[in-house]
């Protein structure tokens, strides 16, 4: 929920990545369709996650099974689109367990690590439309 009583909810139905925002009034907007037809590997850790901050940015991490389990997000500034989907994690590591945090200034960190690992790995950025560093 951002700071105007504004809250987003996210759910799968079926394969597809749904969410949706209320007014501030307690009224919902109509849902969308966020990513569809995912393939979720049943060993990352939660195979979806979704932050709000107080300006009402939001940020969504979900995991897809490939050749190789990643994860991908999407982030949308407060009054603006829904970015495309980012490629977070590399193909060389599966990732296990994840976290996703958003500033207030509409920074991102995402930390996981590997399955079978025992390191962390970290992703930060300033905007997920921009070149995120590691």
């Amino acid at each position: 929920m951002d700071a105007k009583g504004r809250a987003m909810i996210a759910w799968w139905s079926g394969s597809d990545l749904m969410v949706r925002w209320s007014r501030p009034a307690g009224r919902w907007r109509p849902p969308c369709v966020l990513v569809a037809g995912v393939k979720t590997p049943r060993w990352v850790y939660p195979n979806a996650q979704l932050t709000v901050n107080r300006g009402g940015d939001a940020l969504v991490v979900w995991s897809h099974r490939g050749r190789v389990p990643q994860l991908w997000a999407r982030y949308k500034p407060a009054g603006h689109r829904w970015s495309e989907p980012v490629e977070v994690t590399p193909l060389d590591r599966s990732p296990g367990e994840y976290i996703a945090a958003l500033g207030d200034g509409g920074h991102v960190a995402i930390a996981w690590m590997p399955r079978m690992g025992r390191e962390i790995h970290v992703v930060r950025s300033a905007s997920m439309g921009a070149g995120a560093s590691r």
